[in-house]
C-alpha cells in the first residue's frame, strides 16, 4: 500500500487528526471506538480525532494493519471551526488509557 497522509489541524489550544469514515473502517474502527471528545460530521463522513486519545487509537490501528504509520501533515491555524462540529455522542465516554482502565 502506498503511504496515505492525514491532516492534523492544530490551533493554539488543541489538535485533531482528520479522517473519513472509510479511513476508520479500513483499520477496523467505527465512531463507537472513538471517545465523545472527538468531532463528527455525518454529512461529509468525516471525523476530527482529538490528539490526546483518539488520534493515537487510529494511528496504532493503522500501524497494526499496514505495518507502518500514516504520514501526518500538521497545519497550524489561529482558529478552527472544528469545535462547532457535532461531538461524537455515540462514542466512548472515558479516556480509558488516561484512566488506566482496559476496554
Amino acid at each position: 500500500m502506498s503511504e496515505k497522509s492525514f491532516s492534523l489541524i492544530a490551533d493554539p489550544g488543541h489538535a485533531w487528526l482528520t479522517v473519513t469514515f472509510d479511513d476508520l473502517a479500513d483499520v477496523g474502527l467505527t465512531s463507537k471506538d472513538i471517545t465523545r471528545y472527538s468531532y463528527i460530521e455525518p454529512e461529509t463522513q468525516t471525523m476530527w480525532l482529538e490528539e490526546d486519545e483518539d488520534a493515537g487509537v487510529f494511528i496504532r490501528a493503522y500501524e497494526a494493519k499496514h505495518g507502518l504509520g500514516p504520514v501526518i501533515v500538521t497545519h497550524f491555524v489561529a482558529e478552527t471551526d472544528i469545535r462547532s462540529k457535532s461531538m461524537n455522542t455515540g462514542g466512548r465516554v472515558l479516556f480509558l488509557a488516561a484512566a488506566g482502565a482496559k476496554q
